[in-house]
């Protein structure tokens, strides 16, 4: 018996036979069959669509890193040297030398790159990156260091992209703009303040701070600061024993100032943060960790040192865990990679099982060690 070609009177009155009921819907337990299959179907394809957005944001990362890299190397090529990781008394990072190479002309040209640190710590230059009423400035170098720049931040950091800064001078910048990177500033210390001379220190300080400045970002103390001489630092590629494409220039750092409460109470500012064009902790503080970092210290140190780890620290090894933190590589990608641009503009991979004698030579072009494999 068939339904079709009758008349929809025909059609209506035979509908109840069994051979013409159409199916309509899905059963509750067909329905319930559906909803698992799919719901297990998600299950599968999350974490692969998590691994491509991470894939995605590491290449990211690196075609930042790219970038970053070749702005150094023209810098090198108009001036002859690479660009001062740091300006140790006048508070400018080497991302402010590099504007220019990255298409922020306007905004290079509104640095006021003037050093007023005299012979005094924090006599004028920190203030000239917080002051906005400054006469003749206008507060253009805190602007400049509000400017969001995404060259300067992985896809993979978590950190907002205008944050105040530490209170400085009793001032804060309201909206600055952090970083995810940092230049190499040394393959060799684990702390910046062996990176500038000190009066106490006498001869013997200046050839460690001399000898230390060991990494292509190397910072730069050019006016008599503290009282003592000058001890400025020009990195050239010729000075490269080891080869630019075996020696790591800009890498990964991770960003984090919260505080932790350890077992005895103490309420310490991990102070783990990097940022864009000045600084004035760079005056101030000499905190040369806002812009350059150290192969010397552990790899992704920061995500060794869980707060389980670090409650039971006193205070004072808390600061000094924090700052090496500070002073050292990390990133936010997964399974522990850390970018790193090299001197010749390429980018690598760097893992946390490296060597940490190999890691240290990275860092380091005076060392002679050619690294072909790491």
């Amino acid at each position: 018996m068939h339904c079709s070609g009758r008349s929809a009177a025909t059609n209506s009155a035979i509908g109840s036979h069994p051979r013409c009921r159409f199916r309509l819907a899905f059963t509750l337990v067909e329905l319930l069959v559906v909803v698992s299959v799919i719901g297990i179907l998600i299950a599968m394809l999350l974490p692969a669509v998590g691994q491509i957005r991470e894939a995605a944001r590491r290449i990211g990362c690196s075609n930042n890193l790219r970038q970053l890299s070749v702005a150094v190397s023209n810098y090198h090529s108009s001036n002859f040297k690479f660009p001062p990781g740091s300006v140790i008394g006048q508070g400018a990072g080497w991302s402010a030398f590099i504007l220019e190479q990255i298409d922020q002309g306007p905004l290079a040209r509104s640095i006021d790159l003037t050093d007023r640190s005299g012979a005094a710590n924090g006599s004028g230059t920190a203030a000239h990156w917080l002051d906005r009423n400054i006469p003749g400035d206008g507060g253009l170098n805190e602007q400049a260091c509000e400017q969001i720049l995404s060259v300067f931040r992985c896809g993979s950091d978590p950190v907002s992209d205008q944050i105040p800064s530490g209170n400085t001078l009793g001032v804060t910048i309201e909206a600055r703009y952090a970083s995810s990177y940092m230049g190499v500033a040394t393959g060799t210390q684990k702390t910046s303040s062996f990176l500038y001379a000190r009066p106490s220190g006498g001869a013997p300080r200046r050839e460690i701070a001399k000898q230390s400045r060991n990494g292509l970002l190397a910072p730069t103390q050019p006016a008599a600061y503290y009282g003592i001489s000058r001890l400025p630092t020009k990195v050239r590629q010729s000075d490269v024993k080891d080869g630019l494409s075996n020696t790591v220039l800009i890498g990964e750092g991770v960003f984090d100032t919260s505080r932790l409460v350890n077992e005895s109470g103490d309420d310490v500012n991990r102070g783990v943060d990097h940022w864009i064009i000045g600084s004035p902790e760079n005056d101030f503080g000499q905190d040369m960790s806002e812009f350059l970092g150290s192969t010397a210290i552990e790899i992704n140190m920061y995500h060794q040192w869980s707060d389980a780890r670090l409650k039971p620290l006193s205070e004072s090894t808390l600061r000094k865990r924090f700052s090496e933190m500070a002073f050292g590589f990390a990133s936010w990608h997964a399974e522990n990679l850390v970018n790193f641009a090299m001197g010749d503009g390429s980018v690598r991979v760097v893992e946390s099982k490296i060597d940490p004698q190999v890691y240290s030579n990275l860092g380091n072009f005076r060392d002679g060690q050619l690294i072909e494999d790491f």
